[in-house]
């Protein structure tokens, strides 16, 4: 089971460490070579060719979206959270991010309820919540609550880095091609 721990950076966010008990993280690493790096700057939104999940047939995908989508992970972060999203559609992308890649200071869009990142490789530089940096551990990560104040950033990075980013959604998200 994996445990939360809340982290102060003035709104709800929580770390959590091991989250796949697995080989998952491994899996997914190596078929993430077939793809290749890109570089993000100002917004992940100015990336054309995002690798979303549900589109590929590759087994450790399929199972990553099995389990980032299951009733029972909905539930006990609901739960943990005090706000249902039980029934939101989850948007699971992977990322691969080049050296140098950075983000703007942002909020996610409304139609996010809650979003997670969970890191595939280390990195001393990842993402500023309300100006307060953190790195990235092997299968670590942290999510949030989407209230619309929650801000939030990528300094520009020292390496490349990979992770998943779930943003689970409500019915307002328009691309339901990306949900799985």
């Amino acid at each position: 089971m994996v445990m939360y721990s809340r982290v102060d950076v003035n709104y709800k966010l929580w770390s959590f460490e091991n989250f796949f008990s697995n080989d998952l993280p491994h899996r997914i690493l190596e078929d993430s070579k077939q793809f290749d790096f890109y570089k993000i700057e100002k917004e992940r939104t100015s990336r054309p060719n995002r690798i979303f999940m549900n589109m590929y047939d590759i087994p450790s995908f399929k199972e990553c979206c099995s389990i980032l989508d299951s009733k029972e992970l909905k539930q006990e972060l609901s739960t943990l959270t005090d706000n249902d999203f039980t029934n939101h559609s989850s948007r699971i992308e992977l990322c691969l991010d080049s050296k140098g890649s950075w983000l703007e200071e942002h909020v996610d869009d409304p139609a996010k309820h809650t979003t997670m990142q969970i890191y595939l490789t280390d990195s001393n530089i990842s993402t500023t919540f309300n100006s307060k940096k953190s790195s990235a551990k092997f299968n670590n990560g942290w999510f949030f609550v989407n209230t619309g104040t929650e801000k939030h950033s990528l300094p520009p990075l020292e390496h490349d880095r990979i992770s998943i980013i779930v943003n689970w959604v409500d019915n307002l998200w328009r691309d339901r091609t990306v949900l799985v």
